[in-house]
């Protein structure tokens, strides 16, 4: 590959240059764009769900002390505003489901009343296309309950499937721009060299030393 490159004409060489330092640059930004606006739109989304479960861990709290499942399903059925909720779920003292909003049962049926281990309660924990999260309810210094949420992250996985591919295409476009503004611009360089080129072979090969290069600009 080296061997190749160093046989190409001047030229292409810089041409090469020029498109490879180009791709370098634009693939670093690109990809530093999308990995900062990945992390915006997951501390988002994590920030609107951990703010979701203590609103719900308050508003449940009543309705837990007095086992009112009534009030419990009717401040769940809120949740069926956002198509981004999977599951909504309330669980007692004992660990039993008070109420619950389901849209994906099978989802549910895996989602406890206590996270996994190594995973803490009021934190929004990422997993494979969804998120979850598990907010303690408290009276006083007592814990009466819990409240756990499920979301896609379909929404934001498409977003950024959206976003790969705009900057995909800004990337073709760029590299296609920058291959016609070396091919213009670096005439100013390759032409004086190929013209001084062109005389020196003459004086070489012909013995004409009358040859001269023509003058291109005021800086050679």
């Amino acid at each position: 590959m080296k061997n190749r490159f160093l046989h190409l004409p001047v030229r292409r060489k810089l041409h090469a240059i020029v498109l490879v330092v180009c791709a370098g640059a634009l693939i670093v930004f690109m990809a530093a764009s999308f990995f900062s606006q990945r992390f915006l739109l997951r501390g988002q989304i994590a920030n609107e769900a951990q703010t979701l479960a203590l609103i719900l861990a308050e508003n449940c709290r009543a309705g837990i002390t007095f086992e009112d499942r009534g009030a419990l399903t009717t401040i769940l059925q809120s949740l069926e505003a956002k198509p981004n909720i999977l599951a909504g779920r309330v669980f007692d003292r004992a660990g039993g489901v008070a109420a619950e909003m389901v849209r994906d049962p099978a989802l549910a049926a895996a989602h406890g009343p206590q996270p996994p281990a190594g995973q803490a309660e009021g934190v929004f924990h990422f997993r494979d296309g969804h998120g979850e999260i598990w907010q303690p309810v408290s009276l006083g210094p007592d814990r009466i309950g819990t409240v756990s949420l499920v979301l896609s992250l379909a929404g934001i996985n498409r977003n950024l499937l959206l976003l790969a591919g705009l900057m995909g295409g800004m990337l073709v476009a760029g590299l296609a721009l920058a291959l016609l503004a070396s091919s213009r611009l670096l005439r100013v360089i390759v032409d004086p060299i190929l013209s001084l080129s062109g005389a020196m072979a003459a004086v070489t090969r012909e013995q004409r030393y009358d040859v001269r290069a023509p003058v291109h600009g005021r800086d050679e």
